[in-house]
This record gives C-alpha cells, sequence and structure tokens, in this order.
C-alpha cells in the first residue's frame, strides 16, 4: 500500500509541468499533493522542515504575494521550530557572517542619510540577504535533530524526480502559454525563450537548476561527513546530481562537473595520505595557469572559444554560439569589464547594494565582481570569511571549489539560499566536533 501511493505522489509530481501546460488552478492543486513527497509518517518536525525546504527551493519561479515560497517556507519552519522547543540555538560562528551584515546595513544608512537616489532597489537586496542569514539560522536548528540517513536517500529520490520533471518540461514546454501565470496572491515564473531550447523544470533558470544540483550534492556531502568523517567515498548516486547539473545545458555545468570528477580522483587515490600536499598542488597549478592566462592570453581565448563552441553544438544552444560564443564579446566579458570602471570609483565601500541595476547595461554574472561593486574590497572579503572559513574547516575546498565557487564565477549567488543553507549545517557540524568530524 506504502507503494502504489508513493508511486502515485512521484507520478504527481513528474506530471506537474503537464498540468502547468494546461491549467495554473489545476497545477497548484498538484503542487500541494506533490508536497507528500516530502512526508514520512515517521519523520521529526525537524526533518519535515528540512525536507520541505529543499524541496520549495525547486520550485524557485513560485511566489506568494511576491514572497518566495522557499522563504515562506523557512519563515513557518523557523516558527514552527520555535513553537515546538521554546528555544533558538545561535551559534558563534554567526559572529563571522554577522561582520558582513553589519557592515551592508551601516552601507544602506550611509547611502539613505546622503540622498542615495537609488535607494528603493537596494532595500530589496538588503531584504533578500537577510532572509538568506535567516535560512542559515533555521538550518542551524535542524541539522541536529535530524536522521542523515534517512534524508541523504530522500535528496537523492527527490533530485531523480526533479531531472524527470524538468525532461518533461522540456517536452511540454511549446505549449506553455506564457512565461509568468498567476492565480489570486499565487504568482509562477518558469522559462520561456523561443530562441533557444534550455531544460530548468520550474527553477525559472537552467542556471538555478544547475546551482541546485551542484550544491544539494554539496549539501549530501556535507552530511555525509557526519557519518565517514571528511575521507569522502565515490556513491553512484552523485552522477544523479551531476547529470541534473548538466541537463541545464549550462557551460558552467560542464567546468564544475569536470573538475569535480577529476579532483575527486586526486585526492580519492593520489593524495589520500596527505591532502596537505593534494591543496598545496591544487594551489600552485591554479597560479601556473592563471600566469599562463596573462602571458598567453591570446592564444587563452581562442583555445576557450573553440571549446564552448564544441559544448554549445553539442548542447544546441546555437543561438547563444552566435551571441556569446567569444570570450572577447562574450556579454559577460563585457559587462565585467564595464563593471570594474565602477568598482574603481568605489573601491573599498562599494556603490550600494545591487548598483547593477543602475550602473550597467546587464547582470554582471559574477558573485566576486557583484560584491566588488556593490560593497567593495571590505564587504567581499568580510563575506569571503564569513561565508567560507565555517564551510572550508568541515569539507575539503576542492569540493567547495567544484560546487560552488565555479558557478560563483559566473553567476551572482550572493545571496542564493542553498550556499546558506550549507553554511548552516556546516557551522554545527564545526561546533559539534571542533572542525574535526
Amino acid at each position: 500500500m506504502k507503494l502504489i501511493a508513493y508511486l502515485v505522489i512521484c507520478i504527481d509530481f513528474v506530471s506537474l509541468p503537464i498540468a502547468y501546460s494546461k491549467s495554473v488552478l489545476i497545477f497548484l492543486i498538484m503542487l500541494l499533493i506533490s508536497a507528500a513527497v516530502v512526508f514520512n509518517s515517521q519523520d521529526t518536525v525537524e526533518e519535515r522542515c528540512f525536507k520541505l525546504y529543499l524541496w520549495s527551493i525547486s520550485f524557485f519561479g513560485i511566489s506568494i504575494s511576491g514572497i518566495k515560497i522557499f522563504d515562506l517556507v523557512m519563515i513557518i519552519s523557523l516558527i514552527i521550530f520555535f513553537i515546538h522547543h521554546k528555544y533558538i540555538v545561535v551559534n558563534k560562528s554567526l559572529n563571522l557572517i554577522l561582520f558582513f551584515y553589519l557592515f551592508i546595513i551601516l552601507q544602506c544608512v550611509y547611502l539613505f542619510l546622503t540622498g542615495y537616489k537609488y535607494m528603493n532597489d537596494s532595500i530589496p537586496e538588503l531584504e533578500r540577504y537577510l532572509l538568506s542569514l535567516t535560512t542559515t539560522l533555521l538550518f542551524i536548528q535542524l541539522v541536529n535533530k535530524i536522521d542523515v540517513n534517512k534524508i541523504i536517500k530522500w535528496l537523492d529520490k527527490l533530485s531523480f524526480l526533479i531531472i524527470l520533471q524538468a525532461l518533461v518540461m522540456f517536452v511540454v514546454q511549446g505549449s506553455l502559454t506564457a512565461a509568468e501565470s498567476s492565480v489570486g496572491p499565487v504568482s509562477i515564473q518558469v522559462f520561456s525563450d523561443d530562441s533557444e531550447s534550455r531544460i530548468s523544470a520550474f527553477f525559472s533558470d537552467p542556471n538555478k537548476m544547475m546551482c541546485y544540483f551542484l550544491i544539494l550534492l554539496l549539501i549530501r556531502i556535507l552530511l555525509e561527513t557526519a557519518i565517514h568523517g571528511k575521507n569522502i567515498k565515490w556513491h553512484w548516486q552523485y552522477l544523479i546530481y551531476l547529470i541534473g547539473a548538466v541537463i541545464s545545458l549550462a557551460r558552467t555545468s560542464v567546468i564544475s562537473v569536470i573538475l569535480f570528477i577529476l579532483l575527486f580522483l586526486c585526492y580519492r587515490y593520489l593524495f589520500r595520505n596527505n591532502i596537505q600536499i593534494g591543496n598545496f598542488l591544487l594551489f600552485m597549478v591554479t597560479l601556473i595557469v592563471f600566469l599562463l592566462i596573462i602571458q598567453f592570453q591570446t592564444a587563452f581565448f581562442t583555445w576557450t572559444d573553440h571549446f564552448f563552441e564544441s559544448v554549445l553544438e553539442v548542447f544546441g544552444r546555437t543561438r547563444t554560439a552566435q551571441i556569446d560564443g567569444n570570450m572577447t564579446t562574450d556579454s559577460r566579458v563585457l559587462v565585467w569589464r564595464e563593471a570594474f570602471n565602477y568598482i574603481k570609483q568605489s573601491p573599498l565601500f562599494g556603490n550600494g547594494l545591487l548598483s547593477e541595476s543602475n550602473l550597467l547595461p546587464i547582470p554582471t554574472h559574477n558573485t566576486v565582481i557583484q560584491l566588488l561593486l556593490d560593497t567593495g574590497l571590505i564587504g567581499i572579503l568580510l563575506y569571503i570569511t564569513g561565508i567560507f572559513r565555517p564551510i572550508l574547516e568541515v569539507v575539503p575546498f576542492w569540493l567547495v571549489l567544484a560546487t560552488m565557487i565555479i558557478p560563483m564565477l559566473f553567476l551572482d549567488l550572493g545571496n542564493f539560499r542553498l550556499i546558506f543553507v550549507v553554511l548552516g549545517i556546516a557551522m554545527q557540524y564545526q561546533t559539534i566536533a571542533g572542525g574535526e568530524i
């Protein structure tokens, strides 16, 4: 009986794109039913909240009264936890990231007092950062009260279902009436581009789907450290997440997936007995590659152009190949150069949150450049220290590089919620084991 119920829920989950193509109202009803894939009768309250949040992120394009569904789930989950336990745990490692938040709040106050004319854009971005911090606070509460093995198995099942859902969405994409739909306070945004087919499910952007799978893989491995420590072993289920990232047809996914596999093999079989040597060699290789790029820019750009042209050809992304297939004329490279002109004008304190919307023709698509543009050198140093130090004390650098840092170099993920989920889990694991899990 349980198997039949589970199959019905899975079919409902995978059929959501078809429902959306027919009726938004039917889709919303089926969406509520699909939430049942999250729950198990034996789950604790914390496990249900943990699962429900990661499920809700996969519907990135859905908002209720302007608030993303995953932020609503986060707020409600935190309230439920407090009602259930009558307390909220505050991790001491939060102090690191709080310095960044203090800085951006003071920056907003200063800009307001000086009559900054783009203040209306800075406030919503500040709100998104605050919601991200609250997400970290939620997962600090949850992670110690879950059955890790149960959650890992559930993550594998959810990821597989999302891949199937994304493929179904790709098939029915041509029958979607609009990229945005609404019923009452609920609004739904899906990826829709007649000039180029991309696979994205309900993420509103294929790149978000790529980041979801890569960072979800990081979360899975992070949870494994609670059982096996930092000695990461290969599990065939990793392929689910890697495939999920690649089917987004994002060029960045190719870099991240190849890097993950190569570094896993190196650290697993070459440096398993001396991680420090592996880290040193990784640093040296990165430095040498960077210096070679500077010295042989023309040759590097030519090779890169050929590589990405081949990737785009395999992915069938002919339009992108025509518009952004050349490194020297790629829209991202051009906007990065333009952004540096504004960074130079305020290198220490930045130009205010979400300044790209007023200074640049298109988004930066780069977390580092975006943070420099918005918050300057002070802001980015506080952000990097607050985010990466707790995470790197629990999981190896190569893993964070492949699954999180590489996407951040090609997308603006400064307040991408899953990064703060990783932060919350890492902070609590760091506290439990003193950084040695």
